[in-house]
């Protein structure tokens, strides 16, 4: 049986299909992409990860926000944004979302107290994690 590879990865599969349907459930991309919902869930945490895709919970399901204008992952291809491969492969014309920078609960915000002298951090205790 020879084996059955394509060009792109399932991670541009996962991403492509949520740019196209931005409410679409995991148990329907897996199926549409021939992966397992488990793939796709670990999947979609790397894209949300990398600040390529925001969560957002509507009720009970999941809607999906893709930045379009981040570059794309790899060497080879950085010079590419996001938005060239989905018009090279989808043919159309997306509008992009502006990212919104991303704050995890590992991230800590520590205010700068600015004086004619120097820059001061202020202790981790005043930062508000998040």
């Amino acid at each position: 049986m020879d084996a059955q590879w394509t060009f792109l990865t399932n991670h541009a599969h996962v991403l492509l299909s949520i740019v196209k349907f931005p409410a679409i459930r995991m148990r329907e991309l897996a199926e549409k992409i021939g992966i397992t919902e488990r793939a796709v869930q670990r999947i979609i945490a790397d894209l949300e990860d990398a600040g390529h895709l925001q969560i957002e919970r509507q009720g009970r399901r999941n809607s999906y926000k893709v930045f379009l204008n981040l570059p794309l992952r790899h060497p080879i291809e950085r010079h590419c944004s996001v938005k060239n491969l989905v018009k090279l492969i989808d043919g159309t014309q997306h509008q992009a979302i502006p990212r919104q920078p991303k704050f995890t609960r590992r991230t800590c915000i520590l205010p700068v107290i600015q004086s004619s002298e120097k820059v001061q951090i202020i202790p981790k205790n005043f930062g508000m994690f998040e």
